[in-house]
């Protein structure tokens, strides 16, 4: 939600008014954008992980302008899409390199 909203005010906001009247007037766009962004973000984490860090933390530091439902509608649904392609594509690497460790003891 944090990186739509600068990406849709195009600078730092007090009132929002774009980001929110873009989920009113253009929710299918929003929505392509907020999974596009999951999906990169997503992407960038498991570099990260793959280059050695051990932690990583998400923000979504403007997520507290919505009521608890929109939370829900618009944010949510995108830090669980991060999540859930970490753990599908790490877990992918750690079986092909538990294979790789088993072929090469063979």
């Amino acid at each position: 939600w944090t990186l739509a909203t600068y990406i849709i005010e195009g600078k730092s906001t007090r009132t929002y008014t774009g980001i929110k009247r873009m989920c009113y007037q253009s929710p299918l766009i929003l929505r392509s954008l907020l999974s596009h962004l999951a999906q990169e973000i997503a992407n960038y984490m498991i570099y990260q992980i793959e280059q050695g860090a051990q932690c990583i933390q998400i923000f979504d530091s403007w997520g507290g302008q919505l009521t608890p439902e929109q939370w829900d509608y618009w944010s949510k649904p995108y830090i669980q899409q991060v999540i859930f392609r970490i753990i599908v594509v790490m877990k992918e690497i750690k079986e092909n390199m538990q294979l790789n460790s088993f072929d090469a003891s063979i």
